[in-house]
């Protein structure tokens, strides 16, 4: 018996987390989560910024070159446009451009590599901008949002330069596009 009071205050917690919740929902009438939120939800969120509601395939296709054939999002805050293969690699499979919306710590993470992993400033683009060799993506600072322009518009098997400026004409063609709407 003199674990009576113990047993009884697991008791009387459990009947009140179960009073909290009825048929999946909090005691506000909101659905409970399921699991943990995916990275970057919560400032992509409190900013607003879904890229598909942003952006239109057409505007997409229009910014870079080629038409969208299916918009897929990914929890509000990444956008991927599967595109038709550009002229110059018409056997692509599956090309693809995207833009997803992080958090500032993603941005100061980028920022602090500078001169690592050939991650280089490019100029010209909201107030900071940056690519890298490593991450091969167009990472965009304007006011307090920050983006990410990718693209796999010419597959991971092709290295070529000439390859890599096209890829990286069309990010930055992608990231001046989302400019235009923030």
């Amino acid at each position: 018996m003199v674990h009576l009071p113990r047993a009884l205050a697991v008791l009387a917690v459990v009947v009140s987390l179960g009073a909290c919740k009825e048929d999946g929902k909090t005691s506000a009438g909101k659905p409970v989560p399921t699991g943990p939120p995916p990275v970057g939800a919560a400032a992509a969120t409190a900013a607003g910024r879904d890229p598909c509601a942003l952006i239109t395939a057409d505007e997409v296709g229009a910014a870079i070159g080629t038409p969208v054939i299916k918009t897929t999002p990914y929890g509000g805050i990444e956008c991927r446009w599967t595109v038709k293969p550009l002229p110059s690699h018409p056997k692509e499979i599956d090309p693809w451009v995207a833009v997803s919306f992080h958090n500032d710590m993603a941005m100061r993470e980028v920022e602090a590599a500078p001169g690592t992993n050939g991650v280089v400033p490019i100029a010209g683009l909201g107030d900071r901008a940056y690519r890298g060799n490593s991450f091969r993506h167009l990472w965009v600072k304007h006011g307090s949002d920050v983006f990410v322009a990718k693209s796999r518009l010419i597959g991971f098997t092709e290295k070529s330069e000439a390859t890599l400026v096209v890829t990286d004409d069309i990010e930055v063609r992608l990231a001046r596009l989302v400019l235009t709407k923030l």
